[in-house]
This record gives structure tokens, sequence and C-alpha cells, in this order.
């Protein structure tokens, strides 16, 4: 019979180690190291793990392996010195609407038109205002801005803006439990010491740990909220997000603004939502007494109140004796539990007398505090609800409703309104003690702090931030916050316990409010506590040790949420084991690696990945010999998805350990361990390759994130300092490229044939010694095929086939030729260094015979 080809051209199956060689499909491969073949026809290198520190610098700092990386976005930048202005003596507030800034020519370039700026350090004009103008005077020194100023001349004013939009890095260092911020403005130096959080204090004492900080985080709105989850640690969660905020605004003494009270920048808070300590009733309306008697004793602890009585038609009170409670609002929405004064805690209601409120304060509040509410209930009556008597705003002042207006008056002095006083009028911008504009209550309210809440003031907590309190892990979905094995205080023992079976989930919008009471206990008694949460398609995802829930969560209301299935022996050993991509959320372990799309779940190495090895191993390594666990409790194998390339990338070991002298299966002949081994999913043709040494062999890594380029990012620890690296995507060189194919027997296994010569289309960074091998028969029995002169283009030593930056074809006859039922071929390059090589085609001559098989 005449010669015929037989060609090889889409490789797009990848690779197959469950299924005889000569079972594959036409377009799988028997073994594929260090390739990629998501270019359609084509094999070509793969790319790898690549040195970031030139668009984020390395950063001092030890690593848990597979935690503590993150990446967010916030509406706005870092305090940064290059959008500061600040006078000496020289900052002037002219007419109504213009500063001159430092009187310096192009001083308003650092303040664009729309921009908002922030002003103290003077002691007319701190405030919050809008550039609507800027640099349109002659020497660029100006700018105009709403709402009006107040003419003042040659101050020390500080002007400043935050950028608008920004990304940023957050790094933790283990072995202190700090947390490091690096912003993407600044560039690859954007690392900040100005800003850290620190989850081993409270800003009071200071935290033991006894092992290295796992941090994980999550974000939403503005704010990353951080948690060391290794609860054998003491620490806190803590709140970093950027707050806008001016407290008493227009509020003078002695003709000046009360100084100190307007925030604005990135701020590093508790995240306990913790309640007032301090509150007590007057009777005396106004000031109160001038020796700030009937103020706090700590500042920022809480508020006192004034009531007082006077008849009026219109009034329903009924008389009775009341005792009050107090709260803070958090975040202007978030508030707090109440807090039920002792002592001072009455007064007294004379039938159809209306009520006349002050509130007392005493600066500084918390940062994140934006007021407090005032609440109300028969002196004798434990049972009834708390009613709502008066609504604080540190802003703008006091209202008697939700429905009302806060009580504010004209400060003349600045030409704004306020709805606060200063105790004395003498003092000036140092005045701490300041009063509240008189509110008038007719008649009680009907709203209640559980109505205005939705959940029961007598709840035991509605926060996890607390002193040694915390979650495992976290997810933001719907406009809430889900949080599973979690650490919290036990209200029987008032001790933190670890409630490793919990999710719990905050009140929608509130992402950082938990009611005790706002838990499902999923499965409990199953010996598997909580790993990881994620969210797909309206789902809920709660990974254990062993299994993985399925929750429904569309529902607006939580009593509408429901369990969808519980999938036993599929969880995970590791959170950063799992991944969402743009096709579902992904996870790995002994088994397999799963995708759930929104309606099922499927096992990604299926029909692909040998679960389970012989006795003599295999390579590429079967599923089980890959993934790497500890005493199959602590698993160290994690998981990215390289979203330019729709790939998933699935890491070995992130922990570092020294598999020197372990080979897959046991067997030398299939290679080598390391840790920084890693199977690649191709999403686009469904296919697999191995990636040897992918990553730096015996380095802890840091969980795998995707940064805001699209990059697949990730660190590893290097004696003390995280270098940052990413996942390319471009050729790199490989030392262990292997390119086997399947079993061939040409479409006829009944007869044999005679194999001449193959031509590859090919593409080669060095020349390569002896590139092609075969095996016959299904024998798995390598020789060469083609050696010396038989091998061309030649290369510069005998044997060599020549380099090729282009397409080049290279021909390959065959030294003897073989006869064969069938025939398996395999490019393993064995060249001098680490190259480069792709091919594009294969083409197989040959020809059948009439002789049978036998």
């Amino acid at each position: 019979m005449p010669k015929q080809m037989y060609t090889l051209n889409d490789f797009s199956g990848g690779i197959n180690n469950l299924k005889d060689p000569r079972d594959l499909a036409v377009n799988e491969l028997a073994n594929g190291v260090d390739i990629m073949i998501d270019q359609q026809g084509a094999i070509r290198t793969r790319g790898g793990e690549t040195d970031y520190n030139s668009t984020i610098n390395d950063r001092t700092a030890t690593v848990a392996p597979g935690y503590g990386l993150a990446v967010f976005e916030s509406d706005f930048g870092l305090e940064n010195s290059a959008y500061i202005s600040t006078g000496s003596s020289n900052t002037s507030f002219a007419t109504k609407d213009t500063i001159n800034l430092r009187d310096r020519a192009g001083e308003s370039n650092l303040f664009p038109v729309g921009s908002i700026i922030s002003v103290t350090n003077t002691a007319k004009n701190n405030g919050f205002k809008r550039v609507y103008d800027s640099g349109s005077d002659a020497d660029a020194s100006e700018i105009k801005v709403k709402p009006y100023i107040i003419v003042e001349a040659n101050t020390s004013a500080v002007v400043k803006r935050h950028i608008i939009g920004e990304t940023f890095v957050a790094l933790a260092d283990a072995a202190n439990g700090q947390v490091d911020i690096w912003q993407r403005s600044i560039g690859a130096s954007g690392w900040t010491g100005a800003y850290t959080i620190n989850l081993r204090t409270d800003g009071v004492d200071n935290f033991l740990a006894s092992g290295d900080s796992q941090i994980s985080y999550y974000f939403v709105d503005n704010a990353i909220r951080a948690c060391d989850t290794n609860f054998n640690n003491s620490s806190v969660v803590r709140h970093f997000g950027y707050v806008e905020r001016n407290h008493f605004e227009n509020t003078t003494s002695n003709d000046e603004l009360i100084a100190g009270q307007l925030y604005h920048d990135f701020f590093s808070n508790l995240n306990d939502l913790a309640p007032p300590t301090e509150c007590k009733i007057d009777t005396t309306d106004g000031a109160g007494n001038s020796d700030g008697s009937d103020y706090l004793t700590t500042a920022g602890a809480g508020f006192n109140v004034s009531i007082t009585e006077s008849s009026d038609a219109a009034s329903t009170w009924l008389a009775d004796v009341y005792q009050i409670a107090i709260s803070f609002i958090y975040d202007d929405n978030q508030e707090s539990l109440l807090y039920v004064p002792t002592s001072s805690n009455t007064f007294t209601v004379t039938a159809d007398y209306k009520q006349k409120i002050r509130v007392r304060a005493e600066r500084s509040y918390d940062e994140r505090i934006s007021g407090g509410r005032v609440y109300f209930r028969s002196d004798d009556e434990n049972d009834e609800p708390w009613v709502l008597l008066a609504d604080i705003s540190l802003r703008k002042g006091v209202r008697a409703s939700l429905d009302a207006d806060y009580v504010q008056r004209t400060e003349s002095a600045v030409g704004g309104l306020t709805g606060w006083n200063p105790l004395s009028d003498s003092v000036g911008s140092a005045e701490t003690e300041l009063y509240s504009e008189a509110v008038f209550s007719f008649s009680p309210n009907l709203d209640t702090y559980d109505t205005i809440n939705g959940f029961s003031s007598s709840v035991d907590s509605i926060s996890i931030g607390g002193v040694n309190e915390g979650w495992k892990t976290a997810v933001v979905a719907n406009r809430r916050t889900f949080v599973a094995h979690v650490k919290v205080v036990n209200p029987d023992t008032g001790q933190a316990t670890v409630y490793g079976d919990r999710l719990m989930y905050s009140m929608p919008n509130k992402f950082d409010t938990f009611p005790s009471t706002n838990f499902i206990d999923v499965v409990k008694g199953d010996a598997e506590n909580y790993v990881k949460l994620e969210e797909y398609a309206d789902r809920l995802l709660a990974f254990k040790q062993h299994s993985v829930q399925i929750i429904n969560i569309s529902s607006p209301s939580d009593t509408n949420w429901f369990l969808e299935e519980n999938i036993k022996h599929n969880g995970v050993q590791h959170p950063a084991a799992v991944v969402r991509t743009d096709y579902g959320i992904c996870w790995v372990n002994e088994s397999g690696c799963y995708i759930y799309d929104g309606s099922r779940i499927r096992n990604l190495i299926d029909n692909k990945i040998a679960e389970t090895s012989s006795a003599n191993g295999m390579f590429p390594p079967a599923w089980g010999d890959f993934i790497y666990t500890v005493g199959g409790l602590l698993g160290y194998s994690i998981v990215g998805y390289e979203k330019r390339r729709k790939q998933l990338i699935v890491m070995k070991d992130c922990g570092g350990t020294d598999h020197t002298g372990s080979d897959y299966g046991g067997v030398a002949a299939n290679g080598s361990v390391s840790n920084g081994d890693a199977y690649i999913y191709d999403f686009k043709t469904g296919s697999w390759i191995f990636a040897d040494n992918a990553f730096t062999d015996q380095k802890e890594y840091t969980n795998f994130i995707t940064d805001w380029q699209g990059n697949l990012f990730l660190g590893y620890e290097s004696s003390g300092t995280v270098e940052m690296r990413y996942w390319s995507n471009e050729a790199a060189n490989q030392a262990k490229i292997n390119i086997t194919t399947r079993d061939i027997d040409f479409g006829d296994p009944a007869h044999l044939k005679k194999v001449y010569k193959v031509y590859a289309t090919y593409k080669s960074s060095h020349d390569e010694l002896r590139p092609l091998e075969y095996s016959i028969d299904g024998k798995n029995s390598w020789s060469d095929f083609a050696t010396g002169s038989n091998v061309t283009p030649a290369g510069t030593h005998s044997g060599d086939l020549d380099e090729a930056s282009a397409w080049d074809v290279a021909t390959f006859t065959a030294d003897s030729v073989p006869s064969c039922q069938s025939i398996q071929f395999k490019f393993n390059p064995q060249q001098e260094s680490a190259e480069t090589f792709d091919i594009n085609d294969i083409s197989i001559e040959y020809r059948p015979l009439y002789k049978r098989v036998s």
C-alpha cells in the first residue's frame, strides 16, 4: 500500500492520564508538562510566576501559608502630601468664595474643579467644601468653593483633598498581626507606614499571640475589615475605612470654630460597635452647670440629657416616671446596643406637659460615630420596648423624631447653621463641652429601638469585634455580610466561645451589625467546622472540611432562605482552596477540582485526570498524589483564577514543605515533587496540563488574588520579605517540557504499519538534543526516533534540532523504521538550558501493511 500521512493539529483536549493512551480522543495528550494549549491548534510553552516588584514593591513581612493578601477598591485614596496645601500665615479666605492658597503661583493645581476639600486650622472656615473654579486667576493660586467662606486673612490653613478612585493592596504580617496598606496611585513604592491595621491591640492593651496570625478580610462600602482567624491568638477585628465627617459643624466659642472635629482620612477602628458607657439625666435647662458637672466624666463616652417640662394643650404625654437609655450611631446607619444608666436615669412627666430636651456632649468622639439616640420606657416596666425620645447628629444637632428636622440656629460668627452650643463662649476653639439646641416632644414616638433596627434591644450582642472575638471566613452577598465558624462571647459564661458550625449574617446594608439571633446552624454535630464562604447566583456556598452546603439566599427576608443541598465528602481543607471565577465557584480537594455554576456541581477532572494512582504511580500525577494534606486534616493546596486566559491554577503546596527525595507515586521516573508544582485548567477548552515547578520551591505563599489589572497575584516569603509575584501568560523558559501524544493506531488497530518520518511545525529558543522519542504498541518503552543527520534542520551538534524564532518544519527520519500496531511520540527536548518550545502541528508518514497484528 502507498505511504500515507496522519496529521495532529488539534491539541485542545489537553492531558488525560485516566484512560489508556490508545483510548484517548484525537485532541488529547498522554502527557503535557510545562506547555499551554490556549491557542487554537497549537502547543506553546507556558508562562509562569514572574517578579512583580516593579509594579508593587516587595514588603518586609512574614507569611501564614494561604492567608494575608487582599485587593480592594475605594472611592477615595489615602492622604497624600501631593494634594495638601499647608499655609504658614499666608493662606487667605477672600470675598465670599475665594481661597488664596499660600499666595503661591500654581497652588490651585492641587485642587481641580469638582474636588471635595477639607479645610482645618482656621478660626472660621473649617469644614468640607467643593471646588467649582480653580486657577482662573492670573497666577493660578486661587480656588473658588461652596459653601461660601468667611473672610479670614493670613491663616495657616490646611487644605487637602483625597484623590477620587483608588485601589489598595492589604498584606498581613503573620508574625506581628499587623496589616500594611499599599496604594496604587503612588506606584510601586506605594506602601505606607502611616496606615497600618493592628489586630493585636485595642488601643489600650496589647495582646499576646501563640502562633502566626492567619488574617482574612471582607470589604464593602469603602472599608475593609480584618480578622485573625487563628483563634489561638488574642486579637480584635478592625475596620479600616474612609471617613468624611464633621462633628459640631459651624459651632463656635469666642467666635472660633470648635477644633479637631473634622475627620477626613482613612482610620483603623475597632469593629465592635461599642455602646456608650456614660449617661445621666439632669433637669437644668440651657448650658447646665458652668463647672461642667452636668457633662461627661470621660470625653466621647456617651451623652447626658437635660429634660424639663411645661404645660401645653397639644401634649399627649401621660403622667409617669420614665427611665432612659442611649445608643451610638456608627457610619450613619449602624446603631449600637443600648446603654442603660443605673443612676440619675429617670425623668418624671406631668400629664399633658410637653418635654423640652437638650443633649450634652463632650468631645472627642470616635471617627465612625455619627450620632446617637435617646430612648425611654416606664421605669417599672422592664418588658416594654424602648421608645425613641431624641435622635442625635453630632454634625447637625438633635431632633425629636426621625421625620423631623434637626433644630438648628444660625451661628453669626461663621454664617452657617449649627445645632450645638459651647458650654462657655469664652474658651475658644479648645472648648470640649457642648449642648444642643432645645427640642420639644409633644407626644411619645411610635418608633422603638426594635422597629428602627429590625432586632430586639435585648439581644446579647450585635457585633463580632470584641477582644478574642472573630470569624474564620466572611463574604458579602445581597447587601449583607455572612460570616462562619465564629468565636463570640457566650452570654452564659461571659467567655469567647468557638461555634464551628455557626453561620451568622448581618442586617441588610449594615455590614458590621450581627445580632446574636442572626445565625443558622445548617448542619450540627457532623464533626466539621466551616472553612470558607462564597456566593454565586444568589446562593451561599458554605464549605466545611468534608462537605459543602448550598443555601438559597435570593429572598430579601431571611425567613425564606433554605438549604438546597448538602453535599457530603466534598469540602475543603483551606480557605484558599476556593475561588470565584467567571464561570462559577471552584474548589479543590483530594477528590477533584469542582465547579458550581449556579445550577449544578461538576468535577472538572472527570474523564481527564486519575483520582488515584496504581501501585507504581503515574505521571502526570494522579490527583490524589498531587493534592497535599497533612494527616487528611490540614490542606495546603490552593487555587487561583487567571482571568485573562480564563484558567484555574492549582498550586500543590502553599506551605513551603521540603519534598526533597519524594517522587510522585514513589517512582523516580515519575519526577520529583516540588511544592510549586501546579495543575492548570483552561475553561475555554476544558483541558488540563501539568506545570512542573510553576512556583518557587520551598517557599510559603500567600493566597491568590486577582488584582486591578486582571493579573493573578500572590507573594511568597523569603528571609522575612514578601516578594510580590504574578502569573505571566508570556512564554517563559522551561527545563522539563514534555509533549506526549496518544498511542496512535491510525484508525486501524488490526494491521501493522511502518512509520518512516515525522514532520513537526515548531519554534524553539534553543537547539534541541534528540527531541523526539517513540514507543510502540503501548509498551511505554522509549527510544530516540531520529538522531544525527536524520534530524533537520540541524543544530550546532550532531542530532540537534536547530533553534527557530519563527515557525519552521522539523523533519525526523527514522533511524530504524519501526513496524508496529500503534505508536506514541514524545517531544522531550534535552536542551542545554531552559527554553521555549512550541508546536503547531505534527504529521506522521507511515505505510499500512497487509499483515494483521498477531
